[in-house]
């Protein structure tokens, strides 16, 4: 793992000691599924992020804390955001602490908050997370005993404080998580069915599917679930902020956060919602149980007004799905264990899409193997996107 897009003699530099203010120019790098690394990227860009360097499910990249705050409340695509606060090549384990114990976490947050230690490690001598999170946690511990005769208290569920460590070739990178727990975790979702696609990954999708996309009729997922690619459509369509409906992130918990200065990036950030009436956006599923939480999920993100929620068979169609823009995530994988004719299914979703569908798009998010033959249909661009370490596809379909 390095840096390419700034020095790290430099990062260390302006780390050791630190006490960062929003307007800091500091290294970041921000993480995403596999497949949707170049889009987070012009994402960050457009944010007005510099030095923006693609990693492997990973952006690395320069901003101000106040930014990187927005970065947290309005991107789409990223897993969690990352503040650099050094790098150090490891010889042992011991070099871990001794990296970690010269930070002035003290600086960073009090000693009333909660932590919590997440590592990487691979390709190094030391690849036992557990290990490598405990040495860290020991550093930062003694640092608050030695200056205050007391430390922070760990908490492994629901910490204020995330210190995030990637370990490889055994180069050490020390980092904040400023995120907390994932950003995919928007504040909506609150009923799922079994195997749902995580937010930010669905944003991923969505955002495929309506690039270029202009005089936009219908958004329809016709097998919807919990009707999470709906949501995000919808949320992306009409400007919603990604993290609008989220409780909140672990930056909020340092001493560099100012609450009015963030409130003011909200409110900012809120005021780009626009009114698209001429758009109906549609979540269709045969199951009412998985419907009643889509209902639920589309209330909680305000969308009640704009989403239509209808029960029917992709099959037997209800709703005209004719000149629509259709994204949608059959079953696959463990979601259709015990499915006896699976090559059939995908048959029958091809036949659908050519006797329903004229004048759409379709946009099918499916893993990559031999039943996407089985739809029947040439797609007009196939793109490799990973479902946590499941090779998927997303496939356009033109139906004309």
């Amino acid at each position: 793992m390095v840096l390419p897009a700034f020095d790290n003699t430099r990062c260390r530099a302006y780390i050791y000691p630190m006490l960062l203010t929003p307007s800091d120019l500091s290294g970041y790098y921000a993480t995403c599924f596999r497949g949707l690394e170049a889009g987070l990227a012009d994402e960050l860009k457009a944010l007005g992020c510099a030095e923006v360097v693609i990693d492997r499910e990973s952006v690395f990249f320069k901003t101000t804390l106040k930014n990187a705050w927005l970065c947290n409340y309005v991107s789409r695509l990223a897993n969690k955001i990352v503040l650099v606060l050094g790098t150090r090549q490891l010889r042992g384990i011991e070099d871990l602490y001794k990296q970690s114990a010269a930070i002035a976490w003290e600086d960073l947050f009090g000693k009333d908050r909660t932590f919590k230690v997440e590592t990487s490690s691979i390709f190094s001598r030391t690849e036992d997370s557990r290990i490598c999170n405990l040495k860290i946690k020991d550093a930062v511990a003694d640092r608050f005993s030695r200056l205050f005769g007391r430390r922070p208290d760990v908490n492994k569920e629901d910490a204020d404080v995330y210190i995030d460590c990637r370990i490889f070739k055994n180069e050490s990178m020390l980092g904040l998580n400023l995120s907390g727990e994932r950003l995919f975790r928007r504040g909506y979702r609150e009923e799922t069915n079994a195997a749902p696609v995580k937010e930010t990954l669905a944003a991923g999708i969505v955002g495929f599917a309506l690039e270029g996309k202009t005089g936009l009729k219908r958004v329809i997922d016709p097998m919807a679930g919990s009707g999470t690619l709906v949501i995000e459509a919808a949320m992306a369509v009409l400007g919603i902020p990604a993290a609008k409906f989220r409780w909140g992130f672990s930056f909020q918990h340092l001493r560099s956060y100012d609450s009015g200065m963030f409130e003011a990036l909200k409110k900012d950030a809120d005021a780009g919602r626009r009114a698209v009436p001429s758009v109906e956006f549609v979540c269709c599923d045969h199951s009412e149980p998985f419907l009643a939480d889509a209902r639920t999920n589309i209330a909680n993100a305000k969308l009640t007004a704009s989403v239509k929620v209808v029960r029917q068979d992709f099959f037997d169609p209800k709703v005209d799905m004719t000149d629509s823009l259709i994204i949608f995530n059959p079953p696959y994988g463990e979601r259709m264990k015990g499915a006896v004719n699976l090559a059939g299914f995908y048959k029958r979703i091809g036949d659908t899409l050519k006797k329903h569908c004229k004048g759409s798009t379709a946009w099918i998010f499916t893993e990559h193997g031999p039943n996407t033959k089985a739809i029947g249909l040439r797609s007009s661009r196939s793109i490799p996107l990973f479902n946590g370490k499941i090779e998927c596809r997303l496939l356009e379909f033109r139906m004309y």
